[in-house]
């Protein structure tokens, strides 16, 4: 993937967390932890002090097709993706990404339940997490997300409702 490819995909998904419309709600899923932090219908991001924790998930189909390309990721109207990037606070200068270990379940209001495989992407200075799955026009799902950063034994934990629109 050329430099200007990874620009845009990273651009596009930062700019795609801010866009994220959410709808929360309190049951669901088979949780990682039970100790999480719903995420309001407005926010995308969670500070943890040290740490701050941004998530955002679309359908795939809103990717430009050259940027889904050169990230392998399969564009299609029946098919979301999960964006997790996870930033180190650093008093001298901006945040940096951080790498860790990221699992993420998810149910739909159904109850049904599914695990997402969440691949690191890492370009120049950018880290950042990618997870895809199947999904149904206006499916809610609700996304329990554990980040525990590298060197660090501390869980940032939040619990991330997005309602897909596939036609």
């Amino acid at each position: 993937m050329d430099t200007a490819s990874r620009k845009i995909l990273f651009a596009v998904l930062i700019a795609a967390m801010g866009l994220s419309s959410c709808e929360r709600v309190d049951e669901g899923v088979g949780t990682l932890s039970e100790e999480r932090i719903s995420l309001a219908d407005y926010e995308n991001y969670k500070d943890f002090g040290a740490y701050v924790l941004h998530v955002n998930a679309l359908g795939t189909n809103q990717l430009p097709a050259e940027v889904a390309q050169s990230a392998g990721i399969v564009r299609s109207d029946n098919r979301g993706m999960l964006n997790v990037v996870v930033l180190k606070k650093l008093e001298t200068q901006e945040d940096q990404p951080w790498a860790g270990a990221v699992k993420v379940a998810a149910a739909n209001l159904a109850g049904q339940y599914r695990s997402i495989d969440m691949r690191k992407v890492t370009e120049q200075d950018a880290i950042y997490y990618i997870g895809e799955f199947a999904v149904s026009h206006q499916e809610t799902l609700v996304f329990d997300i554990d980040v525990v950063p590298e060197n660090e034994t501390r869980r940032l934990a939040v619990r991330f409702t997005k309602q897909f629109y596939t036609k």
